[in-house]
């Protein structure tokens, strides 16, 4: 069981490793550009490794990526 106090472990969104505390991780996020920065949008995924970023997006259809209309945050 987890102390209350404790943070979360975190896993990879591609091989559900768990990326320990102090480990490199990458993340992605869909965000929008404001007036004041990035206006997050929807779920962040975090990945252990470039390779597992790569896998995850590769068969991706990247114009499903960009075809959100312009947005006010």
């Amino acid at each position: 069981m987890e102390d209350e106090n404790e943070s979360p472990r975190l896993k990879c969104s591609e091989c559900r490793k768990t990326i320990n505390y102090g480990a490199d991780a990458i993340t992605t996020e869909v965000c929008v550009n404001g007036p004041r920065g990035l206006v997050t949008l929807g779920d962040r995924q975090i990945f252990c490794s470039e390779a597992c970023l790569s896998q995850f997006y590769g068969d991706a259809d990247l114009s499903e990526l960009h075809s959100a209309p312009p947005r006010i945050p």
